[in-house]
């Protein structure tokens, strides 16, 4: 059974709260097959700085924090800056990226690596 490593950034989890999506079982449909959920440790920090920000995004971040990740998700204890640790973890376990930040979308496709990214017309994540 094949099992795929699904990395998401803080973008893709801000946006799910936001927009009042389910994000799991929307990539789980664009990917088709057993995902592993995975946010990084400079992930789980980047929510957590925002949730002490307060306002909109830092409730939004503390709903992440508080109800997300500890359900669905793993944490990877890559520590760097955010951005390079999801492309990273991605790239190396042959994975999938999760973001709405499109130059990181950018940065991912160049590299090899399969993006799934939210379009706002059809209220989803897709490949």
């Amino acid at each position: 059974m094949d099992i795929k490593v699904v990395v998401f950034d803080t973008s893709a989890l801000l946006l799910a709260i936001d927009e009042r999506i389910d994000v799991i079982s929307n990539v789980k449909e664009a990917v088709e097959g057993l995902i592993l959920p995975v946010v990084t440790a400079s992930v789980v920090r980047e929510l957590w700085l925002l949730s002490k920000k307060g306002g909109r995004r830092g409730k939004a971040a503390a709903l992440v924090l508080n109800r997300l990740i500890p359900v669905y998700f793993s944490i990877a204890s890559l520590d760097g800056k955010a951005d390079d640790d999801v492309l990273k973890l991605a790239k190396e376990t042959g994975g999938f990226l999760v973001t709405c930040d499109s130059e990181l979308r950018r940065r991912a496709e160049k590299s090899g690596v399969t993006v799934i990214y939210y379009r706002r017309a059809l209220r989803r994540f897709t490949t």
